[in-house]
């Protein structure tokens, strides 16, 4: 009789832990750029169904929000990285475009 499980040894239990972190990072990592894509929206829907608030808007801030996620959707898809490849062309759409169109 054997009294060791084979779901208690060490090897498992580091297998288990790097499953959960990777499951951890990704969850978070997600949640994170989610959070991110939804920031503009309220922005932009506001822009459209009452034109005359954009005047507040300083279109340089704009435009420099939209290079800087335009800038960075190459190297987001030369990594293969879909979180950063999603925020960046949401931010690039949504935040620089939609925003500078309204």
């Amino acid at each position: 009789y054997n009294n060791t499980s084979k779901t208690n040894r060490p090897e498992n239990l580091a297998e288990k832990k790097r499953i959960w972190e990777s499951r951890w990072e990704a969850i978070s990592s997600w949640s994170a750029t989610l959070l991110f894509m939804m920031m503009p929206v309220a922005q932009v829907a506001k822009s459209f169904a009452q034109p005359w608030t954009v005047e507040g808007i300083a279109i340089p801030t704009v435009f420099l929000g939209w290079l800087g996620n335009a800038l960075m959707l190459p190297r987001a898809m030369a990594t293969k990285d879909l979180v950063w490849v999603a925020g960046s062309a949401w931010g690039a759409t949504v935040f620089g475009w939609c925003q500078g169109v309204a």
